[in-house]
C-alpha cells in the first residue's frame, strides 16, 4: 500500500460566522405532496438506502 501526504492550504476565514454556527441555523424546508409516493418512487428510496434486493 502507498500512502501519499497532501498538504492542504489553509482554510480561508473570511466570513463572520463559525462553521459550528453555520450548521446550527441551518434549516431545510420541505414540500410534500398530499398523494403517497408512486412504486418507481419507492424503488429508487430503497435503492439510495443501499437495501439490497431480494
Amino acid at each position: 500500500m502507498v500512502i501519499m501526504k497532501i498538504k492542504l492550504p489553509a482554510p480561508k476565514r473570511e466570513g463572520r460566522m463559525s462553521l459550528e454556527e453555520a450548521v446550527d441555523r441551518r434549516k431545510s424546508i420541505r414540500r410534500y405532496k398530499d398523494e403517497p409516493p408512486t412504486l418507481k418512487g419507492k424503488s429508487l428510496y430503497i435503492f439510495l438506502l443501499g437495501i439490497p434486493e431480494g
